[in-house]
């Protein structure tokens, strides 16, 4: 089932995700795999995020935050250090969700015209998942994306 961004639950969408494709960035160099990004509460009840990957045999990680916004499905990502000790604070726009049979979250669509990120909350979505991604996204969108590997 689709669910748009602005009727997420967000306590839902708190799990690890695989990201399955995205549009080129720089901090995510060519041949990157192993992406994934750790969304939970802490103590706080902030939304703490932990994105990772592997890079030539080499992990790389950074920490923040996902801040809502009055707008439901948009928040602010918030990063540490992201270059140096810069923070780095970017939109973090949830499109659309997609749910199973018992409303687990398993994929989302996060971004806006400049960039697209494709999660999964499986290391291999299912062919019938891919071809409600594509048709929502469009072939066009879909040819411009990095598909990333992941491998156990």
């Amino acid at each position: 089932m689709e669910i748009p961004g602005n009727e997420i639950v967000v306590d839902k969408y708190l799990k690890v995700w695989y990201q399955f494709a995205a549009t080129p960035q720089w901090y995510e160099p060519a041949g990157s795999y192993n992406i994934r990004a750790q969304y939970e509460r802490d103590a706080n009840g902030n939304i703490t995020v932990r994105n990772t990957l592997q890079y030539r045999g080499k992990s790389k990680s950074i920490s923040g935050f996902l801040v809502p916004t009055s707008t439901p499905g948009k928040f602010k990502v918030k990063l540490e250090r992201a270059i140096l000790w810069f923070t780095i604070t970017a939109d973090y726009d949830v499109q659309y969700v997609y749910a199973d049979e018992n409303g687990e979250y398993v994929a989302a669509i996060v971004g806006d015209d400049k960039y697209t990120y494709v999660l999964c909350d499986s290391l291999t979505p299912s062919c019938d998942l891919q071809a409600k991604i594509t048709a929502r996204l469009g072939a066009e969108k879909v040819k411009k994306l990095n598909f990333t590997a992941q491998v156990c």
